[in-house]
């Protein structure tokens, strides 16, 4: 006895698991009781399955470890049920057990092993094909062997336990790390794509995901940015379908479906799907969308079930708001910025013809007046007015009116050269301003300048309600010199010379109606 007292301290001492406590006791065991076979079995209730989780068999009796009977029809239920701990005669007492039939058991023992809390977590027994006096003291060691077991049993649940709730930690930890990396990019921002591709790097570094493919939406169509994820391009596109189908709707702008529910031979190639007949694979689609439109997003595959009520689904959908966000932000900052551009540009712009306005042309001039005094340079500033143009409103209505205007700069428009620029005066005035070429002679340059405007605005005028025959404008050019900074003056300058030219038309024409019709 003293050397089984000795081999149980060492047991208890030195096991640093259950399995490393459970052996030695059941050798212990059966050394005690000389029974053939000593066992630990687990129970599981809920699906009703007794389990040899350890076992010490000698003789003829084997009871295999991992043998799984239902727990329903086991010596152990009928021994906790009944309190019969030690049963010398199983055949006379337990006599319709097939199973102890089957085995020949004579002699049998069992005590159950409870957890912490009380529940059943398995049964300590014994067995012997044959009949062997038990000794009632052996009823303590039995005890004692479970109470060690229990106790063992329960340190490595709670460790365990602890195990779980510190990967349950750690894993909320990267989840809300991925949530707020995401949300804090795109807070600062400025491309879609590339805040898409970022996050797609941080979900597929948690290795769950095998594959984080990011597109983008051009003509209404998703587009992989890798060439090589182009085959994934039909599985966005079907997923895309299902997510906007009300009966499959989940959360906004998520989606989760099964693999299978795709064809398999469009996605050769992804570390995911190279052995697709292991097991499903779980497909989700975080989609970044704003006022209802679809910008880009994240494929993500993995083997991993990932379901609804997961914290996982939810750090995802946290992803998606937040790229959702971001594209919806970027969205009304191109649109403010598309209705500046309007603004200054009509600030600036003739709103009928788009020429550059008065204010536009007066700044303009300006700058070119103040660059010619430092490099001596000279301006050409050609005034137009359109002769007749009153009887084409009187005559037609302002709508016309309105059309040639707009005909008539478009075709100043086409002749001007780099460097130049037309404008609006206001009403039926227009200018042109160009550069004067320091190696010609400036008055050649403005009866160039002058033939070149007048023979590409007069003559046939193919209008949306009329044609018109013009005989064009009355136009005064004048040049500025390297002391001239007033763009006003030189402007009032340009128009004298223009009525010059109006009056000098009208005195050749005779009447106003002689060379040329407005029909």
């Amino acid at each position: 006895m003293d050397y089984q007292l000795h081999q149980l301290a060492q047991s208890v001492s030195h096991a640093g698991d259950l399995e490393a406590l459970t052996r030695p006791l059941l050798d212990l065991l059966q050394r005690i009781t000389r029974l053939e076979s000593t066992y630990l079995t687990t129970i599981d209730e809920v699906a009703e399955v007794q389990r040899i989780l350890f076992s010490q068999n000698s003789g003829n009796l084997l009871l295999q470890e991992g043998m799984e009977v239902p727990w329903s029809d086991t010596l152990c239920r009928r021994a906790l049920e009944e309190g019969r701990f030690i049963t010398q005669d199983v055949p006379g007492i337990w006599g319709d057990s097939e199973a102890a039939a089957e085995l020949g058991l004579q002699t049998y023992m069992s005590i159950p092993v409870r957890s912490a809390d009380g529940s059943l977590f398995g049964t300590l027994c014994g067995a012997s094909s044959e009949a062997i006096a038990i000794d009632s003291e052996v009823m303590d060691v039995l005890r004692l062997f479970s109470q060690l077991i229990s106790q063992q049993a329960s340190r490595e649940a709670n460790a365990q336990q602890a195990k779980q709730r510190a990967e349950l930690a750690e894993k909320k930890i990267d989840e809300m790390s991925v949530v707020a990396s995401v949300g804090a990019g795109c807070l600062s921002a400025d491309n879609l794509n590339r805040m898409i591709h970022q996050t797609a790097d941080l979900l597929e570094a948690r290795q769950l995901w095998t594959d984080a493919i990011p597109f983008e939406v051009i003509d209404d169509a998703p587009h992989t940015f890798e060439a090589e994820d182009k085959s994934c391009q039909p599985l966005i596109t079907d997923l895309l379908l299902h997510r906007y189908s009300s009966e499959n709707r989940t959360e906004p702008g998520l989606t989760t479906l099964l693999f299978q529910q795709v064809d398999l031979t469009k996605l050769k190639g992804l570390k995911s799907i190279s052995a697709p007949h292991q097991a499903p694979v779980s497909v989700v689609l975080i989609c970044a969308v704003a006022d209802d439109l679809l910008h880009g997003g994240i494929l993500l595959l993995s083997q991993e079930p990932i379901s609804h009520d997961s914290s996982e689904f939810q750090m995802l959908s946290n992803c998606s708001n937040y790229l959702s966000l971001l594209a919806d932000r970027l969205l009304h900052l191109k649109q403010i910025e598309e209705a500046n551009k309007r603004l200054t540009f009509f600030a600036m712009h003739d709103p009928l013809t788009t020429l550059p306005n008065r204010r536009y042309l007066i700044d303009e001039l300006g700058r070119r007046l103040s660059r010619g005094k430092r490099t001596d340079e000279q301006v050409h500033i050609a005034f137009i007015d359109l002769d007749k143009f009153k009887q084409i409103n009187d005559a037609h209505g302002h709508d016309v009116g309105d059309d040639f205007l707009i005909a008539f700069a478009t075709r100043l428009s086409e002749i001007i050269r780099a460097g130049d620029m037309a404008a609006r005066f206001g009403g039926d005035e227009f200018v042109l301003i160009a550069t004067a070429s320091q190696d010609k002679d400036a008055e050649e340059e403005r009866t160039q300048l002058s033939q070149r405007i007048s023979e590409a605005t007069r003559g046939r005028f193919e209008l949306p309600a009329v044609t018109l025959n013009y005989d064009g404008p009355s136009i005064g050019i004048i040049t500025s010199q390297s002391d001239d900074l007033d763009a006003d003056q030189l402007l009032s300058k340009a128009d004298a010379a223009m009525y010059v030219v109006k009056r000098q038309r009208k005195a050749n024409q005779g009447c106003a109606g002689q060379s040329g019709s407005l029909a």
